[in-house]
């Protein structure tokens, strides 16, 4: 079950249990990054996953859930396209996966199925478009869900929406969090990145996807359990970040790994560590950052979500769709190659993984911000 796996979180000198997640270029002007305050070192320690899921979790019934259902719905309308929000530009770890299973979700249900990249805001700006939307199964959201859950538990990021207003449909995806620096440049491994920050407090700068997005919070992590002090740099996601990168405008970048597939395999950039403790086949290279004495594993958890009410025979219809492109012969090959792991959940079993990490995702919330934004 994957009840067992999620249960080991740390917080401060006690054990909380959480999983931690499932199992996002060639050089260009990069914009002009926004240099946020670094994330204090001497608040409490937020929660740490100690070990990667491996199995299912059981399906536990929650209000944001939207269980299976045999009932027959006539849905979609035939000819009637459905539209899938990404919260983010084409090109990171949420987009290659949410374009991976789509055209399995089209040939399932036969319909038109079209990807709209709404960035901003770490994902707020398309999730708040998602919780707005009517809720009849046509507009949905492809998320990492640690990200969507920093945007609703952080009360300074004012959403209109909490987990109430949003509801599982299924899981797919999961991709460690990695740190990766410009090939040929001046830090060659993940100990250079660590002696360098410790060394020069607030001027290492690390690019990742936006405030309190999933590669933020892993460097939040780093930073209590290193005694470090990167300076954050946020951005729309991963690819300008990887653009800055190899710009030389920031000295690494936090990230999911399957973000810096297609810049490794060009020679651009080096992933010298990951949050995780299974080592990659990806980045043979890459040190496994709990092996260096750092207790974090940390990653992306991806998945498909609708507006909160949608009916429980709509999910069920979109959950089977998913499954199915899933199981095409060719798409665990071609996730493997974009440095994803599959990791299918129905919505039950992806509700009670939303459960369990948002209660990690709010520590590390208070951890930065004081407080958690209540329902």
């Amino acid at each position: 079950m994957y009840t067992m796996a999620i249960r080991l979180w740390v917080l401060g000198s006690l054990v909380a249990t959480v999983l931690l997640l499932w199992g996002c270029s060639s050089p260009a002007p990069a914009p002009t990054p926004t240099t946020a305050a670094a994330a204090p070192t001497k608040a409490a320690a937020p929660a740490q996953p100690t070990a990667a899921p491996t199995k299912a979790a059981a399906p536990t019934p929650t209000t944001a859930a939207a269980p299976a259902a045999s009932t027959k719905v006539d849905f979609p309308a035939k000819g009637r396209a459905i539209t899938i929000i990404v919260p983010y530009p084409a090109g990171g770890n949420v987009d290659l996966s949410a374009r991976l299973v789509a055209p399995g979700i089209e040939k399932a249900l036969g319909v038109p199925v079209e990807i709209v990249n709404k960035a901003g805001a770490a994902a707020q700006l398309g999730t708040t478009e998602l919780a707005k939307a009517k809720p009849d199964g046509y507009t949905l959201e492809w998320v990492s869900g640690t990200a969507v859950m920093s945007t609703y538990l952080d009360a300074e990021k004012q959403s209109v929406y909490h987990r109430k207003d949003l509801a599982t449909v299924a899981h797919t995806h999961w991709t460690p969090v990695g740190i990766a620096v410009k090939a040929g440049g001046k830090y060659n491994s993940f100990e250079d990145v660590v002696k360098a920050a410790k060394a020069n407090p607030d001027a290492i700068k690390v690019g990742d996807s936006g405030l309190m997005g999933t590669p933020h919070m892993a460097m939040v992590l780093l930073d209590n359990a290193a005694g470090t002090k990167f300076a954050p740099v946020h951005f729309d996601g991963g690819p300008p970040a990887t653009t800055a990168l190899l710009g030389d405008h920031i000295d690494c970048q936090a990230e999911g790994t399957s973000a810096f597939v297609s810049a490794y395999k060009s020679g651009n950039l080096k992933v010298v560590g990951l949050f995780d403790d299974k080592p990659s086949k990806t980045y043979p290279d890459a040190e496994l950052i709990p092996s260096k004495g750092y207790n974090v594993l940390f990653g992306l958890s991806l998945g498909l979500i609708a507006p909160g009410g949608t009916p429980k025979e709509v999910i069920s219809v979109l959950q089977g769709a998913v499954k199915s492109a899933t199981e095409a012969s060719d798409f665990a090959k071609k996730s493997e190659d974009l440095g994803f792991d599959v990791r299918y959940m129905n919505s039950e079993q992806y509700s009670t993984l939303w459960t369990d990490l948002e209660k990690g995702v709010a520590n590390v919330v208070k951890s930065v911000r004081g407080s958690v934004r209540e329902k």
